[in-house]
């Protein structure tokens, strides 16, 4: 496992991640930094896309070693996702069919689906998130995800870009494009006929709230999204049933710090690994 510094998240992570492996009678090594892929090692396990995450990953891609790796869970707080061999788990998603018990035990009541306004919600990147998708600039990469938007449909939009980039949008100026800055992500789903993202977390609250979801990329909530830009403004809606499933799977690619070190997440990752 490859750490950035000796972060409180990141040593708890890896504190986690070597008990629960050395349950399964499996060794993590660790290293600050990155000097060079350890051959003598299966593979990698990194949390996030800050620093050099990147190199460090696509070094041990290259190396054909299996990546397992970690970031901010779906749902916000106690959860940390994971991935095998890729950003999001999507080609293993439905390779097993989980239970549903891992969502009926945080008591979410999914909202009915339904279109509450008139405006599509652009939900943007950050430029890091950018960087290591090869998208470009954040900001080059919204004015042009825009420009398909406006492209494929005549519903005004709202922007929701990350709040560490609204103070370089001050001179923004699309028009039928609106700024969302410092607004409840309640409030703009209350005028959204469909959300657009990337791959963020944003797919999972989509699902929640019952808003029809378009997914560019590799969103977790891709499996139940519009993917087609000619659709963008008539988005796929999944039935009650797809949704159901789709929590269901995804709720077994996210863990909490305790499930981590108690070895049952890491029986998951190894299932995955094998």
């Amino acid at each position: 496992m490859h750490y950035r510094a000796p972060f409180t998240k990141q040593l708890a992570l890896l504190d986690a991640v070597k008990a629960g492996a050395a349950a399964h009678g499996d060794f993590i090594g660790h290293e600050q930094g990155f000097r060079t892929v350890h051959d003598d090692f299966d593979g990698l396990i990194l949390y996030g896309i800050g620093g050099m995450s990147k190199e460090i990953h696509d070094a041990y891609r290259a190396a054909g070693k299996h990546v397992v790796f970690f970031d901010k869970g779906y749902l916000r707080g106690k959860y940390l996702r994971v991935a095998v061999d890729a950003f999001q788990p999507l080609d293993r998603l439905y390779a097993v069919k989980r239970p549903v018990d891992r969502f009926e035990r945080l008591q979410i009541a999914p909202q009915k689906y339904q279109v509450r306004g008139d405006s599509i919600l652009f939900d943007g990147a950050s430029n890091k998130f950018c960087m290591w998708k090869e998208l470009g600039d954040w900001l080059t990469w919204g004015h042009q995800t825009l420009a398909l938007l406006n492209a494929f449909t005549n519903h005004d939009i709202i922007y929701r870009p990350r709040p560490s980039h609204n103070n370089e949008l001050t001179t923004f100026n699309v028009p039928g494009t609106e700024l969302s800055i410092n607004r409840s992500l309640e409030e703009d789903f209350s005028r959204t006929r469909v959300c657009v993202s990337y791959g963020g977390n944003i797919g999972w609250d989509c699902a929640v709230a019952g808003v029809p979801h378009f997914a560019i990329g590799d969103s977790i909530a891709r499996p139940i999204s519009e993917t087609n830009f000619t659709d963008v403004g008539n988005p796929f809606i999944p039935t009650e049933e797809q949704r159901l499933e789709w929590f269901a799977q995804v709720c077994y690619w996210q863990w909490t710090l305790h499930e981590l070190a108690s070895g049952e997440a890491w029986t998951h990752i190894k299932e995955s690994l094998q």
